[in-house]
């Protein structure tokens, strides 16, 4: 049973992550490479949660409301009554400037801060914005958004954050993305053997947390965390591999040669990856030759002639890299 107490809500390829605090959620930002708490999403009366891989279920005195992740940057939200009162965290000390601009059933907000562009598109509903400012263009430190039902008591809108306005994506209604982010799921699942209620957590875990096409990730990439671990580690990554060897070879490939591909001309590969830096001052000893050999055990593709002559030039470079110099100089 997923719940709060031991994860965050995200998706494969989401760069949106939701955590609670206290009776609030808390909505991150993890573009540019790092973990930022944008949003807070504040409810009037006690909640309860329902956590399902696609969706969010949040209950609040008679009424619910449903949130479904989409795409890498989109989350869409439906339910009855107004929606969650959407409030802006302001970082203290921080410069953080918002540009407004209200169109017909569109807010579009541009964050200085994380650089990028909010945009909300109103479905149902008609939506409310607070700044404590009659101008309402340039603020600092208090933002808050709330989508007032329509004549039905419905609400229904799309929240996208992007770093491009010139992103277009298809507007499709809440039950049609979630239904296919569940079967997105489901198929995950099926594919991961899940045999009981610990199979699914850790395939809900691997399925989170991979991020793809963004940055130095131009392929399937599993961060370790998207609560705040939001990085390839070369030692984090294998273990990844070795878990889906019997499942998904190229996946779990693609993790095992990953810090390979960022590998210097002395065969010093980095300590960690996001999707737009790298550090290397924390580089650990290759323990890849190890992995491999029980990937074999696992999976007789890692036994292909193709892998093998590619594997063995990395490891062999990085190895002679670790004896000769790193540990030298020790």
């Amino acid at each position: 049973m997923l719940s709060f107490d031991k994860f965050h809500f995200s998706a494969r390829n989401s760069l949106i992550s939701i955590a609670k605090s206290d009776n609030n959620l808390i909505l991150h930002s993890l573009h540019n490479g790092g973990m930022v708490p944008l949003m807070e999403l504040g409810f009037s009366d006690a909640i309860a949660e329902t956590f399902l891989p696609w969706e969010l279920q949040i209950s609040e005195n008679n009424n619910t409301h449903r949130m479904c992740l989409f795409g890498k940057d989109g989350i869409c939200f439906s339910g009855k009554g107004s929606s969650p009162c959407i409030k802006y965290i302001y970082m203290q000390g921080v410069y953080k400037a918002n540009y407004v601009y209200e169109g017909k059933n569109i807010l579009k907000l541009c964050d200085c801060f994380t650089n990028t562009v909010h945009t909300f598109k109103i479905h149902k509903g008609t939506v409310s914005l607070d700044t404590k400012d009659s101008e309402r263009r340039i603020y600092k430190d208090y933002i808050k958004i709330t989508v007032l039902p329509d004549e039905n008591g419905e609400y229904e809108f799309t929240l996208r954050i992007s770093t491009s306005e010139s992103s277009v994506y298809t507007d499709l209604t809440y039950n049609e993305y979630s239904e296919s982010r569940k079967s997105e799921y489901l198929s995950w699942e099926e594919k991961m053997k899940c045999t009981n209620e610990c199979d699914k957590a850790c395939a809900y875990v691997l399925w989170s947390n991979i991020i793809s096409n963004e940055g130095n990730y131009d392929r399937d990439a599993i961060v370790m965390s998207k609560s705040g671990m939001c990085k390839l580690w070369s030692w984090d990554n294998t273990f990844n591999a070795l878990d889906l060897a019997d499942k998904d070879f190229d996946l779990s490939y693609n993790q095992l040669i990953y810090p390979y591909r960022f590998m210097d001309k002395h065969g010093r590969t980095p300590d960690t990856v996001t999707t737009v830096n790298m550090e290397w001052a924390f580089v650990k000893p290759p323990i890849q030759g190890w992995i491999y050999k029980q990937l074999v055990k696992r999976n007789k593709q890692y036994e292909d002639i193709e892998v093998i002559e590619e594997l063995y030039y990395y490891m062999k470079k990085n190895t002679d890299w670790w004896l000769r110099i790193r540990r030298a100089s020790c």
